[in-house]
């Protein structure tokens, strides 16, 4: 199902176009995490903590915060032999991130959920980091209590869509200035 705004189809990723009219996608807006009022991208996060030695792998999701926000939950895998101290991670993270944008918890897995193709299933990250369905690997059940999903998940998320195309709805033509369009 395509949804057009105007001469634009929603088609769920976010973009941002330079001074040279070049467009980079950035991430997909169903993962768009948003915090305190700031939009946080997972895939900076992700790149962010695959900079810290001994971090293979990682995912970015965001949980339920009982503010009606979300909190930054990060996922990494370790470098084969490697073990990671999930607190060292977060420090390590604040090297190459905004404050708002450190993961808030980290969770140290064995691998990630990925989809036939190869991707990472962040719905499948949130839902299981959330309800605390993954297993853990040692260092981690230690130190990290299973945390539950708020019920108001949904709603976060489906106040997030109504914003965005208000948001596209205003900006009408012009909106190659926000993400997620294409020209139709």
């Amino acid at each position: 199902n395509a949804l057009l705004v105007g001469s634009w189809m929603v088609t769920g990723d976010i973009v941002v176009m330079d001074d040279d009219g070049f467009v980079r996608i950035v991430d997909r807006i169903k993962e768009l995490i948003i915090t305190g009022g700031f939009n946080v991208y997972p895939s900076e996060v992700e790149d962010a903590l695959r900079r810290i030695p001994g971090v293979q792998d990682a995912a970015a999701v965001g949980l339920p915060h009982e503010s009606g926000g979300e909190t930054v939950v990060a996922a990494v895998v370790a470098v084969p032999g490697e073990l990671l101290d999930p607190e060292a991670v977060r420090t390590a993270s604040r090297e190459h991130l905004t404050g708002y944008k450190v993961p808030r918890q980290v969770f140290v897995l064995e691998e990630l959920p990925r989809s036939p193709i190869g991707k990472v299933l962040h719905r499948q990250v949130r839902e299981e980091q959330g309800h605390g369905g993954y297993h853990r690997t040692d260092q981690e059940a230690a130190h990290q209590p299973a945390r539950h999903v708020a019920e108001h998940d949904q709603p976060v998320r489906q106040r997030r869509d109504q914003q965005f195309l208000q948001v596209l709805a205003e900006l009408g033509a012009d909106g190659r200035h926000y993400g997620d369009t294409q020209p139709a």
